[in-house]
Protein backbone atom coordinates (compact mmCIF):
# COMPACT_ATOMS: atom_id res chain seq x y z
CA UNK A 1 0.00 0.00 0.00
CA UNK A 2 0.90 3.52 -0.62
CA UNK A 3 -0.26 6.90 1.24
CA UNK A 4 -0.79 9.94 -0.61
CA UNK A 5 0.55 13.09 0.86
CA UNK A 6 -1.76 16.15 0.33
CA UNK A 7 0.61 17.30 -2.22
CA UNK A 8 -0.09 14.57 -4.78
CA UNK A 9 -4.18 14.34 -4.07
CA UNK A 10 -4.29 17.89 -5.31
CA UNK A 11 -1.65 16.59 -7.99
CA UNK A 12 -4.18 13.40 -9.06
CA UNK A 13 -7.04 15.88 -9.68
CA UNK A 14 -4.81 18.57 -11.76
CA UNK A 15 -3.06 16.81 -15.00
CA UNK A 16 -1.28 20.22 -15.44
CA UNK A 17 0.32 20.44 -11.89
CA UNK A 18 3.68 19.65 -11.72
CA UNK A 19 3.83 16.66 -9.57
CA UNK A 20 1.01 14.84 -12.06
CA UNK A 21 4.18 12.90 -13.30
CA UNK A 22 4.95 11.41 -9.76
CA UNK A 23 0.84 10.66 -9.34
CA UNK A 24 1.01 8.80 -12.86
CA UNK A 25 4.22 6.95 -11.99
CA UNK A 26 2.24 5.55 -8.43
CA UNK A 27 -0.46 5.08 -10.19
CA UNK A 28 1.42 2.74 -12.94
CA UNK A 29 2.40 0.40 -10.05
CA UNK A 30 -0.78 -1.51 -9.38
CA UNK A 31 -0.09 -0.90 -5.72
CA UNK A 32 -3.51 0.20 -3.81
CA UNK A 33 -3.12 3.60 -3.21
CA UNK A 34 -4.85 5.28 0.07
CA UNK A 35 -4.23 8.30 2.84
CA UNK A 36 -4.85 9.30 6.13
CA UNK A 37 -7.53 11.57 7.31
CA UNK A 38 -5.50 14.28 8.16
CA UNK A 39 -4.63 14.66 4.33
CA UNK A 40 -8.24 13.77 3.17
CA UNK A 41 -9.32 16.98 5.41
CA UNK A 42 -6.00 19.28 3.88
CA UNK A 43 -7.95 18.21 0.70
CA UNK A 44 -11.34 19.54 1.74
CA UNK A 45 -9.85 22.45 3.27
CA UNK A 46 -10.09 24.38 -0.07
CA UNK A 47 -13.22 23.88 -2.43
CA UNK A 48 -13.40 20.85 -3.95
CA UNK A 49 -16.24 19.25 -6.36
CA UNK A 50 -18.40 16.78 -4.97
CA UNK A 51 -17.34 14.58 -8.57
CA UNK A 52 -13.79 15.59 -7.53
CA UNK A 53 -13.93 14.15 -4.29
CA UNK A 54 -15.58 11.10 -5.53
CA UNK A 55 -13.12 10.61 -8.32
CA UNK A 56 -10.45 11.04 -5.32
CA UNK A 57 -12.51 7.67 -3.39
CA UNK A 58 -12.41 5.58 -6.51
CA UNK A 59 -9.05 6.02 -6.85
CA UNK A 60 -7.90 5.49 -3.13
CA UNK A 61 -8.50 1.53 -3.19
CA UNK A 62 -6.51 1.08 -0.13
CA UNK A 63 -9.20 3.90 1.95
CA UNK A 64 -9.04 6.44 4.03
CA UNK A 65 -7.26 6.22 7.26
CA UNK A 66 -9.26 6.87 10.68
CA UNK A 67 -6.27 9.27 12.76
CA UNK A 68 -7.24 7.27 16.15
CA UNK A 69 -5.94 8.52 19.87
CA UNK A 70 -3.18 5.46 19.07
CA UNK A 71 -1.56 7.52 16.18
CA UNK A 72 -2.14 10.75 17.98
CA UNK A 73 -0.35 9.52 20.92
CA UNK A 74 2.80 8.64 18.67
CA UNK A 75 2.38 11.71 16.71
CA UNK A 76 2.39 14.15 19.69
CA UNK A 77 5.33 12.07 20.94
CA UNK A 78 7.35 12.24 16.81
CA UNK A 79 5.93 15.74 16.84
CA UNK A 80 8.10 16.46 20.02
CA UNK A 81 10.85 14.35 19.34
CA UNK A 82 11.55 16.75 16.33
CA UNK A 83 11.34 19.83 18.38
CA UNK A 84 8.07 20.77 18.38
CA UNK A 85 8.11 23.16 15.38
CA UNK A 86 4.48 23.52 14.26
CA UNK A 87 4.75 23.61 10.36
CA UNK A 88 5.69 19.69 11.15
CA UNK A 89 2.06 19.04 13.07
CA UNK A 90 0.47 17.89 9.81
CA UNK A 91 3.36 16.16 8.67
CA UNK A 92 4.09 14.16 11.75
CA UNK A 93 0.37 13.16 11.52
CA UNK A 94 0.25 11.87 8.24
CA UNK A 95 3.40 10.05 8.44
CA UNK A 96 2.16 8.44 11.40
CA UNK A 97 -0.88 7.20 9.71
CA UNK A 98 1.36 5.47 7.09
CA UNK A 99 3.50 3.87 9.58
CA UNK A 100 0.73 2.72 11.69
CA UNK A 101 -1.23 0.85 8.35
CA UNK A 102 2.86 -0.64 6.89
CA UNK A 103 1.90 1.52 3.95
CA UNK A 104 4.90 3.68 2.29
CA UNK A 105 4.23 7.67 2.13
CA UNK A 106 4.42 9.09 -1.62
CA UNK A 107 5.11 12.69 -1.72
CA UNK A 108 6.33 15.83 -3.18
CA UNK A 109 8.45 16.54 -0.46
CA UNK A 110 10.17 14.13 0.99
CA UNK A 111 12.60 16.34 2.76
CA UNK A 112 9.91 17.32 5.22
CA UNK A 113 9.39 13.60 5.75
CA UNK A 114 13.04 11.99 6.54
CA UNK A 115 12.87 13.14 10.00
CA UNK A 116 10.42 10.05 10.26
CA UNK A 117 12.35 7.39 9.34
CA UNK A 118 14.00 7.13 12.49
CA UNK A 119 10.97 6.05 14.09
CA UNK A 120 9.85 3.53 10.87
CA UNK A 121 8.45 5.62 8.31
CA UNK A 122 9.19 4.17 4.80
CA UNK A 123 9.07 6.28 1.53
CA UNK A 124 8.11 5.21 -1.51
CA UNK A 125 10.85 6.06 -3.89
Amino acid sequence: MIHLDTNLLIALLDSSHPHAPLVESLLSTGEPLGCSSLAWMEIHSKPISLSSSGLLREVLRGGITPFTSKEAEIAGQWFQNTGGKRPLRFDCCIAVAAMTQGAKLATANKKDFELFLTWGLKLQS
